[in-house]
């Protein structure tokens, strides 16, 4: 158990300076975010306290992170019911630090990953991110759905979506699968096209096959 705990740390400070520069984070502010981050995904209290007993950071370390994420608006001081000072990281930081990957971890409707570390899943999607983008493989996630929910709609198949890891496995490049082409194949069967653009309707050209299937289904409701 220590050593997976060991791990997960080593993980949690790994630094991804591409990502860093990035998103215009200095070392200290770049390594609170990860404390921050491994403080939310494994349910323990984010502070100076935890900061070197989990990672041996230094006090004048953490503050420098902190003073850095609190001249960019993501962080600040706050009062206690106590009346003592105490910091708090705005969780606006999640969506400006890492947007992409929790877009692409997040579920879409009823569809989530299948049994995945997120920690582990996040390192793979960085490495891969620095070769395709972030962007690209958020939009390779949504296609997988797209042709999940196109299986449990259309085929009756409740699919279960494979987990995170395995769909970013370098070797296997699950990502890389034409899940559109699947997708395509399963309405090609069923004979179900998009519907032509209604001019006081919603513009289906620029939706999903599941977001169409969910608007239709509301206006059936």
């Amino acid at each position: 158990m220590a050593n997976t705990k060991y791990k997960e740390v080593l993980i949690a400070m790994t630094i991804d300076n591409d990502h860093r520069r990035r998103h215009s984070l200095t070392i200290p502010a770049y390594l609170l975010i990860k404390m921050y981050l491994h403080a939310l995904h494994n349910d323990y209290k984010f502070g100076r306290p935890n900061a070197m007993k989990m990672f041996g950071i230094e006090d004048y370390f953490f503050m420098q992170g902190f003073n850095d994420l609190r001249e960019m608006g993501f962080a600040d001081y706050y009062k206690k019911e106590n009346g003592k000072t105490g910091i708090k990281i705005f969780d606006s930081i999640l969506t400006h630090f890492n947007a992409s990957f929790e877009e692409f971890w997040a579920p879409i409707g009823d569809l989530k990953w299948g049994a995945s570390s997120k920690s582990d899943s996040e390192v793979l999607f960085n490495r891969i991110a620095k070769k395709h983008g972030e962007v690209y493989l958020v939009n390779r996630k949504k296609a997988y759905f797209e042709y999940l929910l196109a299986e449990q709609t259309h085929n009756k198949f409740d699919r279960r979506p494979m987990g995170a890891k395995v769909f970013l496995n370098v070797r296997e490049k699950k990502y890389d699968i034409k899940w559109e082409e699947e997708t395509a194949a399963i309405l090609k069967k069923h004979k179900i096209v998009k519907p032509v653009v209604d001019p006081d309707g919603p513009d289906y050209s620029k939706m999903t096959h599941a977001e169409i299937f969910s608007k239709e289904a509301n206006q059936d409701g």
